[in-house]
């Protein structure tokens, strides 16, 4: 039930949309064999709207490429945080990753998610 309601919006329309917007960015990962291993993007305002990596591939440092990827996007675009909506399963991930807490838990389609946010970096500060 909770990854029907996640999944939701999931759809080819809905993709092709969020695909359309040009302040989106969106990053694949692929192998050596030009499977997809994971996903990610960046929304508006900085926020990580979405990083997925394939059940078979996680800790193996496609998450962190990936996040590591729009964050560097997110100083170039003259950002100064990137935020994003965790999952509880995600939560050690975004830690480790320098993530802090940004706010109560809240529910988004059935789930419990935990608002975070990280400061960014730049070269020379």
């Amino acid at each position: 039930m909770l990854i029907a309601a996640w999944c939701a919006d999931k759809t080819p329309e809905h993709l092709r949309d969020a695909l359309s917007h040009a302040e989106n960015l969106w990053l694949v990962a692929v192998d050596g064999a030009d499977s997809v291993t994971g996903v990610g993007s960046l929304g508006p305002g900085g926020k990580v709207t979405a990083i997925y990596v394939d059940p078979e591939m996680v800790h193996r440092g496609i998450g962190k490429m990936l996040l590591d990827s729009l964050e560097a996007e997110a100083v170039q675009r003259g950002l100064e945080e990137v935020t994003l909506l965790s999952s509880r399963t995600a939560l050690p991930f975004y830690e480790r990753c320098g993530f802090a807490p940004a706010g109560q838990p809240q529910t988004f389609r059935a789930m419990t998610t935990y608002p975070m946010r990280k400061a960014l970096r730049r070269d020379g500060a």
